[in-house]
């Protein structure tokens, strides 16, 4: 389980879609995050323009989640 500390509530602003890649810019309490996923997991999670999303950090990496 997560601890609340580590999970962080953010709004889509913008994204960049590449043929493996993609980069995600999300905000949250007008700090941006940008964030690089597979573009299969952007297409799987089905993430657009202002939805709102829970980044997770661990302190070795980021996760991007649709729901938690």
């Amino acid at each position: 389980m997560l601890s609340a500390r580590n999970k962080v509530k953010c709004v889509v602003r913008d994204i960049v879609q590449g043929d493996v890649l993609s980069k995600v810019f999300v905000e949250s309490q007008g700090d941006m995050l940008h964030v690089i996923i597979t573009s299969t997991s952007l297409k799987d999670m089905g993430i657009s323009t202002d939805d709102e999303v829970t980044a997770i950090v661990k302190s070795t990496e980021l996760i991007l989640s649709k729901e938690i």
